[in-house]
């Protein structure tokens, strides 16, 4: 059975929606404010500003390599035997240890672990990503797939979870700590612990590709 309009296909996109909002709720709710954590760390604080600024360079730019990393690891199981909610779950389980623990523990580690921990971060969150652009162009029909995909990115990533980035300061007036950057941290931790738990859970539901199909063709 076959319509001009399959709602039952467009409404799949709550589904795709909370995925791809709780990865960019990683984005720019957790991982968008290391760079303001940093300065404020034990051992860098006191330093010169312009080693505070070097400091948070050198953490940026060893995500970033981890990003790049990410970026070819999701290629590399893109095109293996897994399932699509298997790629996933590859970054999603390792990312709900590494992002809370990560935040949990950046005031009481040092500058070279926690730029380690930068790295894994990375990688955890540019495969999650680059998930969604593997993902989502494959679970809709042709002629909706710029409606479905636009719903999920639009209404998922760029307002809901962008609105992360100003959820996590305004957590920080709650959060333990004696200073703000502790208590950013902590709130960033927080929220790595919501995304992190609300992507695994709504990976449970996605549809795969091919299911997708059969089932618009039946």
């Amino acid at each position: 059975r076959s319509t001009l309009f399959p709602y039952t296909t467009l409404f799949r996109s709550p589904y795709s929606s909370v995925m791809v909002a709780s990865i960019y709720g990683i984005a720019f709710g957790v991982v968008l404010h290391l760079p303001r954590i940093v300065p404020g760390l034990e051992g860098i604080r006191d330093l010169p500003r312009m080693q505070q600024e070097q400091s948070v360079s050198i953490i940026h730019f060893v995500g970033d390599i981890g990003s790049f990393i990410g970026r070819f690891a999701l290629a590399f199981l893109a095109i293996s035997l897994l399932t699509r909610r298997q790629v996933l779950r590859t970054f999603q389980l390792p990312g709900l240890l590494i992002f809370p623990a990560l935040f949990a523990a950046a005031p009481f580690i040092d500058v070279t672990v926690l730029a380690a921990g930068a790295l894994l971060a990375g990688i955890a969150l540019n495969g999650q990503l680059n998930f969604i652009g593997n993902y989502l162009p494959l679970v809709y029909p042709a002629r909706l797939r710029g409606t479905g995909e636009s719903f999920a990115i639009s209404v998922g990533g760029r307002i809901i979870g962008t609105s992360t980035s100003l959820i996590t300061p305004w957590l920080a007036n709650f959060a333990p700590g004696a200073s703000a950057s502790t208590k950013l941290a902590f709130a960033a931790a927080s929220m790595a612990v919501v995304a992190c738990v609300l992507g695994l859970v709504t990976s449970r539901f996605l549809v795969e590709p091919r299911q997708a199909v059969a089932s618009e063709e039946s």
